[in-house]
């Protein structure tokens, strides 16, 4: 949750490693300035708070709805939980692997989730602990979930069979 606030508040300042990364509500106040230019600032505060969660175009659609109906996004229900506007990328999981499994089976969709790994080559103890880390991280879910730093999700059509089992 403490990276959902960063992204979602804060954004991240340019590093030796990185380009600066406006905060999310800032992206998302952008997208709705564009899409509505004449916003009055209360309603546009309420757009940006109540949008957050959702991609560039599902905030252009809610406002579209806020425009012709009057209608504004129910604010989401966790209270941290943030994707980046423009790419639909979640800061954190927040949901089970079944969840997620359900969700991209509902639309189409073969799960295949990957734990990935700490970056083991520095040179110090940091370096050493995540090498350990790294050896607790496996392809199986119960250990490897525990442990991994991040995962990755892929979705792959229902016919590839390939990877309809975790």
């Amino acid at each position: 949750m403490r990276l959902q606030k960063i992204d979602e508040c804060k954004g991240w300042k340019q590093s030796e490693h990185s380009e600066a990364i406006p905060s999310f509500r800032k992206i998302r106040e952008a997208i709705i300035r564009a899409a509505i230019p004449p916003v009055e600032p209360a309603s546009l505060e309420v757009l940006v708070t109540n949008t957050r969660g959702l991609c560039k175009a599902d905030i252009i659609e809610a406002c579209e709805k806020y425009v012709q109906q009057g209608l504004l996004p129910d604010l989401p229900k966790h209270p941290t939980n943030t994707c980046d506007p423009l790419t639909g990328s979640w800061t954190e999981r927040i949901l089970t692997y079944r969840e997620y499994m359900n969700h991209y089976n509902k639309y189409g969709f073969a799960l295949e989730l990957r734990n990935r790994f700490y970056n083991e080559y520095q040179q110090n103890l940091k370096g050493w602990v995540f090498r350990r880390l790294n050896t607790l991280i496996s392809p199986t879910r119960k250990t490897g979930n525990f442990f991994s730093p991040y995962i990755m999700l892929t979705g792959l059509p229902q016919q590839d069979t390939k990877f309809t089992k975790f």
